[in-house]
């Protein structure tokens, strides 16, 4: 593992790398686990300002640094679906809600495929229709083979969704603000 402090913020970084060295010369690095998730500290949490969103958010990140990935996804489609309700999603289910925003222009299309991609990932964890059931009763589920990528994969794209979701909007408001003075001037 290594430890990085940012000469900036004096905000401190934690990797965890498998380093594989082969003995002809190569080497094989894969990056296993970043402490604080690239990109989650920089959210800006007044503007989401929704304690159920954010809690949610806060134990997938727990979750995804204590190395319990089916933990972290469950949680990001908790997020996820608490943040479709509040911004006003209308179905029965997730998959509906998500594309109510995206008719409601509340979401791009782009941002409702990133959503449904962390909803299907949620949905290993959230249904017990994945677990198959075989002669000697219920087998292997997909929800047992997710990873630390994957709940990885799920954070990115949730930290995406609720950006434009929640951030966009109130930076495009203080765009219009600024060129409403500029206007007057």
């Amino acid at each position: 593992f290594q430890i990085y402090q940012c000469e900036f913020c004096d905000r401190y970084r934690i990797n965890i790398e498998k380093i594989k060295i082969y003995p002809a010369g190569g080497r094989y690095e894969e990056v296993i686990l970043e402490f604080p998730f690239p990109g989650f500290s920089e959210i800006d949490r007044e503007k989401i300002k929704y304690h159920v969103v954010l809690d949610n958010l806060d134990e997938g990140m727990r979750c995804l640094a204590a190395n319990s990935p089916k933990g972290a996804i469950v949680n990001f489609r908790r997020a996820l679906q608490a943040a479709a309700v509040i911004l006003g999603g209308q179905g029965d289910n997730l998959y509906k809600q998500i594309d109510d925003l995206h008719k409601k222009e509340i979401i791009h299309g782009k941002t409702r495929e990133i959503a449904h991609k962390v909803r299907a990932f949620g949905n290993l964890g959230a249904h017990p229709y994945e677990i198959r059931l075989g002669d000697k009763g219920a087998t292997n589920d997909d929800f047992s083979s997710l990873t630390l990528n994957d709940a990885s994969q799920a954070a990115k794209m949730l930290v995406l969704f609720l950006e434009e979701a929640f951030i966009y909007p109130s930076k495009l408001d203080l765009v219009d603000q600024r060129l409403k003075e500029l206007k007057k001037k």
